[in-house]
């Protein structure tokens, strides 16, 4: 049995190491809420999704993967 669903993949965005290091830090120093890379990834893909010209006006909602950050927080602030 697979959680992972393919078939409701509207499409896949491939988020460079460094944004999503760099979007990690700005949510840590935005919120305050620990965010590794998984969450940098998340909210980077859902802007660049968002951001298309046929999605002018839409809203994302991101789901922070991982662990709470605890082992990247260092490194993020």
């Amino acid at each position: 049995m697979s959680v992972y669903d393919i078939s409701l993949v509207d499409e896949g965005v491939t988020v460079p190491d460094v944004a999503a290091a760099a979007t990690a830090r700005e949510i840590v120093r935005a919120t305050g809420l620990p965010a590794g890379a998984s969450p940098g990834s998340a909210t980077w893909a859902s802007r660049a999704v968002t951001a298309h010209p046929h999605r002018a006006g839409s809203t994302a909602a991101t789901v922070f993967p991982g662990s709470g950050g605890e082992r990247c927080l260092p490194a993020a602030c």
